[in-house]
């Protein structure tokens, strides 16, 4: 494990001190907790962003922000990105087969 240094707002401090003594458990800990949350809400963020600017594909966005295929199918729809594949897309196939 390394060490990280940062500078933080002392308002930020007071907020952290309060999940510390819900959670009754080191700043340190807690600090890591939600460095780790902000680290995998910004992979989710960035790879549908790299999927809307058609930088990424699906499956590769997937795998950066670590998520299954179909979780990041999911994603997409939420947040109503397109990815080029329409309701008529499926009709057409469906009538194929």
């Amino acid at each position: 494990m390394k060490v990280l240094t940062t500078r933080v707002e002392d308002a930020e401090i007071k907020e952290l001190d309060k999940i510390v003594e819900v959670e009754k458990t080191e700043r340190s800990v807690i600090a890591r907790k939600l460095l780790a949350r902000g680290l995998t809400q910004w992979k989710h963020e960035f790879a549908l962003k790299q999927v809307k600017e058609r930088k990424l594909s699906i499956r590769a966005a997937a795998k950066m922000a670590g998520l299954s295929y179909i979780e990041m199918l999911d994603a997409l729809a939420k947040e109503g990105i397109d990815i080029g594949y329409s309701l008529k897309d499926l009709e057409k196939d469906l009538a194929k087969l």
